[in-house]
């Protein structure tokens, strides 16, 4: 039996014992480095690569533990857009996301005028 044939049949047994349903299929994701700045990868043609870009700005947060941000993702001029707030409490994580419009965007990004705000911008 493979490791991966391993691993699976470990994780549907800890999930039946506590209860939860079984996962029937497990995606692996690949994140290949670069150098120089050069997002281009060469891959095998049997290889399909797509790239998106994705945007996060983060916004001025209202605590400590509270982290407020706006997501602008996609490719091809089409992009999808999302409001999150990430909050920890009692060494918990609780994350309240929600699909927003591009105009809801904008209006959002305008109100948070701040020098804090930060800007990412990724290439996957």
């Amino acid at each position: 039996m493979s490791f991966n044939k391993k691993v699976d049949k470990c994780v549907e047994t800890v999930c039946k014992y506590i209860g939860l349903p079984t996962p029937t299929s497990f995606y692996k994701k690949f994140l290949l480095g670069v150098s120089g700045g050069n997002p281009e990868v060469v891959a095998p043609k049997d290889v399909k690569m797509e790239y998106f870009q994705i945007e996060e700005v983060f916004l001025v947060a209202s605590g400590d533990m509270v982290e407020n941000f706006l997501r602008k993702a996609g490719k091809n001029d089409s992009f999808t857009y999302s409001h999150e707030i990430r909050s920890y409490t009692a060494g918990e994580r609780i994350e309240k996301r929600r699909q927003i419009s591009a105009r809801e965007y904008i209006e959002l990004l305008e109100q948070s005028k701040c020098p804090a705000k930060k800007t990412l911008k990724k290439v996957r």
